[in-house]
């Protein structure tokens, strides 16, 4: 009896984690409503009706409620303006938990009547089309379903694509690692940053960054100490942190042999609805604190987006020093190493 039992909960055990796997394998889609002249507003609801229902059936992907997304089109603002550009999109994806998101439009086109779906990556923000063509209104069910094959076949490369890139990028990861023989510097990290039409924000987001990948390539890392004393000391503090001499000579005195000191900036980029782009440059360069020799030196261009304007500069440096910080790092190890 016990052993029966036990045999039919390990099958119970077995079928439910093979169905949680089918599932997580699945992709997460939203699709938001979609837009038609008032001609055709009974044929786009047949279509919209018809393509989710089609593509609730999918063995490869899961489809988003509906009330989450107009939930989230209301929290973003941008249901009632009927707007959804591709940097909103990658937000609207987020707060639904969709790797995609996608919206189209029932139009005519001189004798034609065309369905034109955006498909976006939340990630990448990647732009894809898929469309379906409905010869008269009595096509509307063929036409959705139509859509919906040319859709699920269009996420599916995208994942295809994706998995590529990500190897890829992992292939590079590899070769920017740090090798566990080479000797690290001790360093210091002093990167003020600036957003354009605001005050100097002391809350350094690119240095906070460069910091994070120095620990976990295993360098020993001295607190500059320089958000502290910008907001305690605002008198003296930048007349040690701006001029690249003095921050040495600071570095040095804290026992740093390098010192990775640079700048970053934010502007203001494109504004989509509620949604603010910014842009960012990030420079850093290593100086040796023994003589004060700039040893290597780069730079890079990120932008992000975000509802807060001060947030997507942030984001925006932040991910400039993303793109910085491997191949910066592995060279500094290089160089300091004689190689």
């Amino acid at each position: 009896m016990n052993i029966r039992f036990l045999s039919c909960c390990a099958a119970l055990l077995l079928a439910s984690i093979m169905t949680q796997s089918t599932l997580s394998a699945k992709t997460v889609v939203a699709i938001s409503e979609m837009s038609a002249s008032p001609d055709f507003s009974a044929e786009q609801q047949i279509i919209s009706d018809v393509m989710q229902a089609e593509l609730s059936m999918s063995d490869n992907i899961t489809l988003v409620d509906r009330k989450q997304i107009k939930d989230a089109l209301k929290e973003v603002q941008l249901g009632e303006q009927g707007m959804v550009s591709p940097e909103s999109a990658k937000q609207l994806g987020k707060i639904v938990g969709a790797k995609y998101f996608c919206w189209g439009k029932l139009s005519k086109s001189g004798d034609k009547n065309m369905v034109i779906v955006k498909i976006i990556d939340v990630e990448t923000t990647v732009t894809k089309l898929a469309y379906a063509q409905m010869q008269d209104k009595n096509d509307a069910v063929e036409a959705g379903k139509a859509l919906a094959a040319n859709l699920e076949k269009l996420i599916l490369n995208f994942n295809a694509d994706k998995e590529k890139e990500a190897k890829a990028l992992a292939d590079e990861k590899v070769k920017k690692e740090i090798p566990a023989d080479l000797k690290r510097p001790v360093v210091t990290v002093i990167i003020p940053e600036m957003h354009v039409r605001q005050a100097m924000l002391i809350d350094p987001a690119g240095e906070t960054e460069i910091v994070k990948k120095l620990i976990d390539n295993k360098f020993k890392v001295i607190d500059s100490e320089y958000t502290v004393m910008m907001r305690n000391d605002p008198a003296n503090a930048p007349g040690i942190f701006r001029d690249k001499k003095t921050a040495t000579d600071f570095a040095a005195k804290k026992g740093a042999d390098i010192l990775i000191y640079g700048e970053a900036i934010s502007e203001l980029g494109a504004t989509v609805g509620e949604f603010k782009g910014c842009r960012a440059r990030l420079e850093i360069k290593a100086i040796r604190t023994s003589d004060g020799e700039i040893i290597l030196s780069d730079s890079a261009y990120a932008g992000d987006t975000d509802l807060s304007e001060a947030v997507a500069g942030k984001k925006a440096i932040q991910k400039a020093a993303q793109k910085l910080a491997d191949t910066f790092l592995l060279q500094l190890a290089q160089k300091w190493n004689g190689k």
